[in-house]
């Protein structure tokens, strides 16, 4: 607030502060009277490795609870093999909670599982799809240059292991369609579609 020169004040004078207006709820690099904003738009995330078993059976991992509406799980496979030789599907069972699959036959394998829970998300989408791909989705409206998609998936058949596993993409076709490429027979593919303002 300014004064200007010359003014006699009379009675208590109030200007109205805020205590929100404070580094961590202003977006990082801005500033604004004075403080700089220290906001990102990662709130939490978490990291682990889990030993899933042969079998189409769920592995579960506790986590510390999340906002469901503002959170992604993402997985990574151990592997040597060239190509990969297999792929898991990620999910949330509940807000403390993630849960892994993959094919029914194979060796145990390491995965390295990471939640990441976001800032400033104006909505959350998933789904499934269960074909050999391709697949076209229709989503509730986003704008598609705001938003980001992860995508897991339960791989097929062991027979059909090979370059086909590694083989797939996403795309926006519009504000309300999304198209998965990819190649095998028996898959369960998880997707989740995350939008910022």
């Amino acid at each position: 607030q300014t004064i200007a020169a010359g003014q006699y004040l009379k009675g208590t004078q109030t200007i109205k502060g805020d205590a929100n207006l404070k580094p961590e709820n202003i977006r990082y690099g801005t500033e604004m009277f004075g403080q700089v904003g220290a906001l990102s738009n990662i709130k939490s995330m978490q990291r682990g490795t889990v030993t899933v078993s042969e079998g189409s059976s769920w592995s579960y991992v506790d986590i510390e609870p999340v906002n469901l509406n503002a959170s992604v799980a993402r997985v990574i496979l151990h592997s040597t093999s060239s190509p990969t030789v297999d792929m898991f599907r990620i999910t949330f069972s509940s807000e403390s909670r993630i849960g892994l699959n993959r094919h029914s036959s194979g060796t145990a394998k390491d995965v390295t599982w990471e939640v990441i829970e976001f800032e400033n998300v104006k909505s959350m989408q998933r789904g499934t799809v269960s074909s050999s791909g391709p697949e076209t989705v229709t989503i509730d409206p986003v704008d598609p240059f705001k938003s980001l998609i992860f995508v897991s998936r339960r791989s097929g058949a062991i027979t059909n292991w090979g370059y086909n596993m590694i083989n797939m993409s996403s795309v926006f076709n519009s504000s309300t369609s999304v198209t998965f490429y990819y190649r095998l027979s028996n898959t369960i593919l998880g997707w989740q579609i995350v939008e910022f303002y």
